[in-house]
This record gives C-alpha cells, structure tokens and sequence, in this order.
C-alpha cells in the first residue's frame, strides 16, 4: 500500500495526493489552478501541467500528447525516491512552469 502525503498549499501550487510507493511514485493537483501530474516510473520521473484547467489532474496520461502546457521528463538513477525528494522536484518544476508563464506573459506585454 502506498504511502500518501498530507495536501501541500501554497498560493501557486497546490500537490493535492502524493503517493510514494514501492514501484510507482505519483502526485498531482494544480499550479495556479492548472491541473499537473507527476510521476516516476522504470528510471525516469515526469511532470506535466495543463492549460485547460477543466482536464483533471489523475486523468492526465503521461507521457501525454494532449498536454498543451509543459511537460518535463528526466531519467532517475538514484535509487528510491523519497517524499521529501519529489515534493522537491514538483515544487521545481512548477518554479519552472511559473517562470515560463511569466515569460510568455511578459513577452506578449502583460505583466
């Protein structure tokens, strides 16, 4: 049985289930009420946020290609990957989904 984390809130990100277990490791909820979900599985860990903020978060399909948002994926060779450790890396990403809109925010003159 996997292990499942207390929600996390912030005011950008919100990880609604994190569930750690001994094969698969996945979490989702919203980065600025867009729905993300994060995942590792055979080596590698992925995360992927949604523009359309109808899409719910464990309906995401990763890897996916309906994603119209972002999507990282990177290999893990580090062993077991703690709660602490993925809380870390979605929090980074979603930094990296944040920064990116407000990029693109910025470069369509809205800030």
């Amino acid at each position: 049985m996997p292990a499942e984390s207390s929600p996390v809130k912030s005011q950008d990100l919100q990880i609604d289930v994190l569930q750690v277990g001994l094969v698969l490791i996945q979490g989702w909820g919203r980065v600025r009420e867009k729905p993300f979900q994060f995942r590792v599985k055979h080596g590698k860990w992925e995360f992927a946020v949604f523009e359309d903020p109808s899409v719910q978060p464990w309906d995401i399909d990763l890897p996916g290609d309906r994603y119209s948002g972002m999507y990282i994926t990177q290999e893990w060779k580090y062993g077991d990957l703690s709660e602490p450790a993925a809380s870390a890396i979605i929090r980074r990403c979603a930094d990296a989904y944040l920064y990116m809109i407000g990029r693109r925010q910025s470069d369509l003159g809205h800030e």
